[in-house]
């Protein structure tokens, strides 16, 4: 007499894997991890915000460009900083592990900046300063199309350092621990190490690029930026690495695969109830009916014994679970979309009140605050929203 349902081993059911996990997750992790990762952020946080808050002034004082170009070059570096941390996302989680992105990207962060520092320390690298500044009479020299290659490679490899190491040592120092109390408390402690580095560098490190030398400051840059590397890789040894499972991004898009290459199945009541669930087929669990042409993605088609034999081709079949996770990000999209104009005007903020604050009276008393230092109010402020509507507005 056959059995309703069939199991197919997966390679976590077979226990391949599963012993080397279990002996890693048992001794390493935890809280002696989080100093070495929060020197990686707070070095990462501090370089990015000193190179990031006065880059419009960079490209305006030294290489001669003017302040609609420098907007716009700042911008595009904004982002790629913005589109990285998927690509790191989508490799860490597909087949590498958040340590490899993170040590990878940190070390291309180092070339950048190293990159950086050599321009400002030689002068063949920028163009020839004008004479009485950028309102001088006679027009100033523009940069070379070399100058411009080595400015754009130094932009590009910090942009793809911190974007792609950012939000993946949050889903690595996540992983460190068990508890959800103490994924919660490392969460709020790393966006306590991310602002405080930006507001540190937005308020030192420009201070000393405007008023000592740009060596200095984006010598820091790289200083910062070596010693967050060097104190994440000296954590190895304690580190809890989880097992890469699979993009999700690839997930959703098998799911909508299926569904179009499965469009002509019947939806009908019978059918929904021989679906695939997590490696075995299954005649009793169906499919939400929500959003139900995406339940076509997990209707079996084959026979049991081609499934349990592995003809059975992923891109035209998948679990319920994959199909109900791809409904639950459809759900969140008018509740995402309600953000698009908020980011959008956050991403054209930082050009902007940089390009206004050049041309203010910037002088309090004899201090002249720099034009990057502007963007420091901007902290401030979130951080006195979010105070506000955590004690007082959420429990209205």
């Amino acid at each position: 007499m056959e059995t309703s349902e069939q199991n197919i081993k997966s390679p976590a059911e077979q226990g391949i894997g599963a012993q080397d996990d279990n002996n890693n997750n048992s001794k390493n992790g935890g809280w002696i991890t989080f100093p070495f990762i929060m020197g990686n952020l707070g070095g990462l946080s501090v370089a990015a915000g000193g190179w990031g808050a006065n880059w419009i002034v960079f490209l305006i004082t030294k290489f001669n460009i003017g302040s609609i170009s420098a907007t716009k070059i700042n911008n595009v570096g904004f982002a790629f900083i913005c589109l990285f941390p998927i690509v790191g996302a989508i490799i860490a989680d597909s087949f590498a592990g958040n340590f490899i992105v993170i040590a990878i990207s940190s070390m291309i962060a180092l070339l950048g900046m190293t990159l950086l520092t050599l321009i400002v320390g030689i002068p063949s690298l920028m163009p020839i300063p004008c004479l009485n500044g950028s309102s001088s009479i006679i027009p100033c020299d523009s940069p070379s199309n070399g100058q411009y290659l080595v400015l754009y490679t130094a932009m590009g490899l910090i942009t793809m350092g911190i974007g792609g190491s950012r939000f993946t040592i949050a889903t690595m120092g996540a992983d460190q621990f068990e508890k959800n109390n103490h994924q919660a408390s490392f969460f709020s402690w790393y966006f306590i190490v991310l602002y405080v580095g930006n507001a540190i560098s937005y308020i030192v490190l420009v201070y000393l690029m405007d008023n000592i030398s740009w060596e200095l400051g984006f010598g820091i840059c790289l200083a910062m930026t070596a010693l967050g590397l060097i104190s994440f890789l000296l954590g190895k040894n304690f580190y809890r690495f989880v097992k890469p499972k699979g993009s999700p991004f690839v997930s959703m898009a098998r799911v909508v695969v299926a569904a179009i290459r499965n469009r002509k199945l019947s939806l009908s009541d019978r059918a929904l109830t021989n679906t695939y669930t997590s490696g075995i087929i299954v005649h009793t669990k169906s499919p939400s009916k929500r959003f139900r042409l995406l339940n076509k993605a997990c209707l079996v088609t084959q026979n049991e014994e081609q499934i349990n034999s592995g003809s059975t081709k992923s891109w035209k079949l998948c679990t319920v679970e994959e199909v109900e996770d791809l409904k639950r990000v459809i759900k969140l999209i008018p509740l995402w979309s309600t953000g698009i104009l908020l980011t959008t005007t956050i991403a054209l903020f930082n050009g902007l009140s940089t390009i206004q604050a050049l041309a203010m009276d910037r002088e309090v008393g004899s201090i002249k605050i720099p034009a990057g230092t502007f963007l420091a109010f901007t902290l401030v402020t979130t951080a006195i929203s979010i105070f506000i509507v955590d004690r007082y507005l959420l429990d209205m």
